[in-house]
């Protein structure tokens, strides 16, 4: 039974970080950040090992001969902040020690007092292991190291293996702001493509590719890569997380049922893939490593005097012959007798070896001459041991999908009850695999539904009309996790010479010029109200019926400033935009007018003409 108990514990590593490489601010640095540093020149196959092991791997933290904590690697190798000169991985803490004196002992590989950096602790060790630093540093018997794993469980929800990052193709998180006009919503069209495909969203928003663009657009909507939702001062968090929603079971009764809002739906399709993804690097990652210590097996086969190898089988008493099939790549074992062999299916080994973890006796290999399989197991895994339990980088058979969430006018809805608790999930390093990943327990989900969190390939992108005046519900722990893009009016988009005789981009920059003087750049007019004009008529159709009612809401309909931004002080009433209208008091009222102040109506110009748009900007 102490066997049994020996052989389930978790691989031990010993992690040092070396006082003569790093200064004590940088021990304590790295220490606060719970990260682990390695150089790339670590020699004796130690900084492989490092770069190999797998998330959830357990060691014991020295600096030189003095220990510091027991920990768990909570992500694979990652972009090291030191530069290219060396590696890291982030760690989750199980136990600080208890005492940090110099350990002198330095007998094995894994004392913290022998020049190692990355070693493991040998399985026939661990229980000097045990007595040498986690009993007397930690308090701690072997047994009490899967407690404590499971303990800390809540704390990050473990990928499934480690794996590189997303290509970069800007922030998780990102907004695009500016004035009404400027081609937001157009424009996350194509920020959204161009995070699915990798691709740039300037070059997609040019007018010759943009149809494709908004195809592409359609075609991953369907697919589900991409969901568009409008917020409003309605929309709330059961429509965007989940909610209770009725469902008629019939012509007269309703049940309720809890639906997952837009962001929950999308969120779970990109975790599936995500995770399939991570169980697919797993997988072939086990199958070449397991291609590697065969194949040095068979190797050693063809080496020895006799061309097999002694083999212990677990249910038996006595030695076995391991040696090569009749089958190309292929093994097989001697009878006791030697007069006839027990082939053995390369392919059964090779599934065995994916689910070794869970095989400690005959009767787990579920396969004819499961004696003679799990015998032969036991030596693929002896020369595994041999090569330090590391595994081959390997390319991915599930290809890793980005997902894209598009938000139009955030800033209109109420972001605290619409993201709720999810505005800390949002982070970049709170998302699933993340340094710093959480998960939480939605309020309408059961009990046995498992925590909710954002994977790392969402995207959320917004846009933000500077000029709303709901800008200032704009939560403020929403805005620090976002990245905001500005999109400004750009006159050089629209047409330039000429249209039907007007200078359209000098038109629109003289009319921003003076809104930003006499108002702010906040509330300037987009080019995109002029993106269309074609014609004369075109540009008086706009000038009248988006431009005029825009700054009538800007300048709360004083009428003045509205005649200053087309520059009417001094014109003739013919050239204005907008005209006076006075008329003398004692026209409008009969009898007494003491008292009453001369008040100064206008309208617009009825007769909108050529000459009168061009005055706009000469």
């Amino acid at each position: 039974m102490a066997e049994d108990e020996e052989t389930s514990q978790p691989e031990i590593w010993k992690l040092s970080h070396g006082t003569n490489t790093f200064s004590t601010d940088q021990l304590k640095e790295m220490l606060d950040s719970r990260l682990a540093v390695m150089g790339i020149e670590t020699l004796k196959g130690q900084g492989d090992r490092f770069v190999n092991a797998k998330v959830g791997t357990v060691f014991f933290l020295c600096h030189s001969n003095s220990i510091q904590l027991l920990g768990q690697f909570t992500s694979g190798l990652e972009p090291a902040e030191r530069g290219k000169e060396y590696r890291q991985r982030h760690y989750r803490v199980l136990a600080h020690a208890k005492k940090h004196d110099r350990v002198r002992s330095s007998r094995q590989g894994w004392s913290p007092a022998y020049n190692s950096t990355f070693f493991k602790v040998p399985d026939n060790e661990l229980q000097d292991f045990e007595s040498v630093v986690l009993s007397p540093y930690f308090d701690l018997k072997l047994s009490d190291i899967s407690a404590l794993i499971a303990q800390h469980e809540h704390e990050v929800k473990m990928p499934v293996v480690s794996h590189p990052p997303l290509p970069s193709n800007g922030p998780l998180n990102r907004i695009l702001f500016g004035p009404p006009g400027t081609g937001k919503t157009y424009r996350s069209v194509a920020e959204a493509v161009a995070i699915v495909d990798n691709k740039s969203s300037l070059l997609l928003m040019e007018e010759k590719e943009y149809k494709a663009t908004k195809a592409r657009f359609d075609a991953l909507r369907k697919e589900g890569r991409i969901e568009f939702v409008t917020f409003h001062s309605s929309y709330a968090y059961q429509d965007f997380v989940e909610g209770i929603r009725p469902k008629p079971t019939d012509a007269q009764n309703l049940t309720y049922v809890v639906e997952p809002g837009i962001l929950k739906r999308i969120a779970e399709k990109a975790e599936e893939n995500w995770r399939a993804f991570n169980a697919s690097q797993q997988e072939r990652s086990e199958r070449t490593r397991f291609q590697q210590v065969f194949d040095l097996l068979r190797k050693k086969i063809e080496d020895s005097e006799t061309g097999s190898l002694p083999a212990q089988l677990i249910t038996e008493e006595f030695t076995v012959q391991l040696q090569l099939g009749l089958k190309p790549d292929s093994l097989a074992f001697k009878t006791r007798s030697g007069a006839t062999t027990h082939p053995l299916s390369t392919k059964n080994l090779e599934n065995l070896w994916v689910r070794r973890d869970e095989v400690k006796k005959p009767a787990d290999v579920r396969l004819t001459n499961s004696s003679y399989y799990l015998a032969a197991l036991k030596q693929l895994e002896a020369i595994d041991a041999e090569l330090g339990g590391t595994a081959p980088t390997s390319s991915q058979s599930v290809e890793l999908k980005r997902f894209v969430l598009v938000v139009d006018e955030i800033n209109r809805g109420n972001i605290s009850k619409i993201f709720g608790e999810l505005i800390t999930l949002i982070e970049e390093d709170k998302r699933l695999g993340g340094v710093n990943a959480l998960t939480v327990r939605l309020p309408y989900s059961d009990a046995e539904d498992p925590p909710f969190g954002l994977p790392p390939n969402l995207y959320i992108v917004g846009t933000m009309n500077t000029a709303d005046r709901s800008i200032a519900l704009m939560d403020t722990a929403l805005r620090r996790r976002f990245a905001f893009t500005e999109l400004m009016p750009d006159p050089k988009v629209l047409r330039q010479g000429l249209t039907d005789g007007i200078d359209l981009p000098l038109l629109l920059e003289r009319i921003n010029d003076r809104i930003a003087f006499l108002f702010d750049r906040e509330h300037t007019i987009g080019h995109a109200y002029f993106t269309n004009a074609a014609t004369f008529d075109d540009i008086a159709h706009v000038l009248r019926n988006r431009v005029i009612p825009l700054l009538q809401e800007y300048f709360h309909d004083d009428w003045s400033k509205i005649r200053m931004v087309f520059n009417d002080m001094e014109k003739k009433a013919n050239l204005c935009m907008v005209v006076e209208k006075k008329k003398p008091i004692d026209k409008l009222f009969s009898g007494s007018t003491a008292g009453l102040k001369d008040r100064t109506p206008y309208e617009l110009q009825t007769n909108l003409t050529f000459e009168v748009v061009q005055a706009i900007y000469q």
